[in-house]
């Protein structure tokens, strides 16, 4: 049995069609249905049944499959365990993010590994949480970052940022003109711009805290990205759900409402890679990266806006 013959049983087992296995990993149908024939003559056990133009795992080969995905990532772990820091790292990795969080966090931590180690290869896809997390677990994603993702038992996760989501507006909005005590209450005569829910990730249209401080929500606009979510806020009439330290990146166009007591609207951006999978030394430090970059962003306090500010939000 050797590793080879694993990879060609594992891609054949993932795709269930022989040709489309063939084909992700660049190699001829026929190599991989000699190797996995040469497997099940070695093992006496036949590992896949065929119905039509598609395969499926017999009973021992789910065995095989589940001990197979073990043995070929943890002799990937052991090769690059025995590099030392002055060798390169190399491979080709499938990475995923949610849009915002790619392009700002992800690829510049990503580039600079890939700066120090030339022979790295990779793929980037910039998508929705859901889209990380189902990629994750489908094996299309080698690592995935993105926002509040459920808990899954087949994705291993680590929090690299935490904060609270706020209610913010355009700068501007006459809301800032009222008391602080009747902002909360006029949000539910506003639209509202929230997060499209997605399977995989919690859902913020159904926030506790809306119900807690009696908010009715009104959707006008679903977004992906809160980029797009800054933007139709700071453009519009309507108020958005959004995280701390965005709203005060972005202070110039957008403001948020004093946090009242009581309020508890965490989130959490989480780096997310597939159950049971030896993390690589490249995924280790991209890992690492990751949660370097959110550290350099300032912790955003909650606090109430104070008097002078109010006063500061109206026209002169």
């Amino acid at each position: 049995m050797k590793l080879e013959q694993l990879q060609y049983f594992v891609m054949a087992g993932k795709y269930e069609h022989i040709g489309k296995a063939a084909k992700a990993i660049s190699i001829s149908p026929s190599a991989i249905s000699h190797s996995i024939a040469a497997l099940e003559e070695e093992l006496g056990r036949d590992l896949f049944e065929k119905k039509g133009k598609r395969i499926f795992l017999t009973a021992h080969g789910k065995f095989l499959m589940e001990k197979a995905k073990g043995l070929l990532q943890e002799a990937e772990a052991i090769r690059e365990e025995l590099q030392s820091d002055q060798v390169q790292l190399r491979g080709h990795y499938r990475i995923a993010g949610t849009h915002l969080l790619c392009a700002r966090y992800l690829i510049s931590a990503w580039a600079g590994i890939q700066e120090q180690n030339p022979e790295l290869t990779s793929e980037i896809y910039t998508l929705r949480s859901a889209q990380v997390i189902s990629g994750v677990l489908g094996g299309e994603y080698d690592f995935g970052v993105c926002f509040n993702p459920q808990s899954h038992p087949e994705v291993s996760s680590q929090v690299v940022r935490s904060g609270q989501l706020l209610i913010a507006l355009r700068k501007s909005h006459p809301i800032f003109r009222k008391k602080p005590a009747d902002r909360y209450a006029m949000l539910s005569d506003l639209p509202a711009v929230m997060p499209k829910a997605f399977q995989g990730v919690d859902v913020c249209e159904r926030h506790p805290m809306f119900e807690k401080f009696k908010i009715i929500v009104k959707p006008k606009c679903l977004f992906d990205s809160y980029e797009v979510a800054m933007k139709q806020v700071a453009l519009s009439s309507g108020w958005g759900f959004i995280p701390d330290w965005l709203v005060e990146e972005n202070s110039d166009e957008i403001r948020a409402l004093e946090v009242p007591k009581g309020w508890d609207a965490p989130f959490f951006i989480t780096c997310v890679w597939p159950k049971g999978r030896l993390m690589t030394e490249a995924l280790k430090r991209l890992t690492i990266s990751v949660e370097q970059s959110f550290a350099k962003i300032p912790t955003v306090k909650k606090r109430a806006k104070t008097s002078a500010e109010d006063k500061s939000a109206l026209p002169h």
